[in-house]
């Protein structure tokens, strides 16, 4: 397969995105609900929703060094992630029993984007004329745009509070690709890629996607 013949190279599909491993705070609640009368004796976590897989945009350049090695820099936009988190309270020993007192409860919903940006060395190999495979180590910066909504209930009274999330960081992943060559510039390309999206709340994601790859 000659990746030498097109040194550059772009990349544009689409992602299969599955995400698992979202760990919200961990503290529980702090405001009027600690206050009311009855008393509370302890919170606790509910539940917790489970991510959907999102379907995400993909777009790469790349440059072939060699037939065998190359360079590529990508990114990944993965909108709308919506989850919640729910925590449920429950009153000291007999307070329970009381009739018409409800115990407190919270609910924090989550809505965010997040940015994917990926450099990788791409290491190259034909089993064909027309089919080769690839590995990459990649590189990641990781951003996480959003906010988080908290609803706190009690039984006389409710309130809700916003606060806007940024976060970034650094993170490791790798690529594997099968790459099939439909004419000297244009190829069709499979690519699975596992990514660490740490500031997404400790979330993890195995993304499959289907590319095209134009020489030039």
């Amino acid at each position: 397969m000659a990746f030498a013949e097109s040194r550059f190279y772009t990349e544009a599909g689409v992602s299969y995105v599955a995400l698992m491993g979202a760990h919200y705070t961990d503290n529980a609640p702090s405001g009027p609900a600690v206050a009311v009368y009855p008393p509370i004796l302890e919170w606790t976590r509910s539940q917790d929703s489970k991510d959907s897989p999102k379907w995400a945009p993909f777009l790469a350049l790349g440059y072939s060094f060699t037939e065998r090695l190359g360079v590529r820099l990508s990114y990944q936009y993965i909108a709308n992630l919506d989850a919640h988190s729910e925590w449920r309270s429950r009153f000291s020993p007999g307070y329970e029993t009381l009739v018409g007192v409800m115990a407190p409860y919270s609910l924090t919903s989550y809505k965010e984007d997040v940015h994917v940006l990926s450099l990788a060395p791409e290491l190259n190999w034909s089993v064909t004329n027309s089919l080769a495979v690839t590995f990459a180590p990649e590189l990641n910066w990781v951003a996480s745009r959003g906010e988080a909504e908290e609803s706190y209930v009690t039984y006389y009274t409710a309130s809700v509070s916003r606060r806007d999330r940024n976060e970034q960081a650094f993170t490791l992943g790798a690529s594997a690709s099968a790459v099939w060559s439909l004419t000297d510039r244009c190829k069709f390309v499979v690519r699975y890629k596992y990514v660490d999206l740490k500031p997404s709340w400790g979330r993890e994601a195995h993304i499959v996607s289907g590319l095209v790859r134009l020489g030039f």
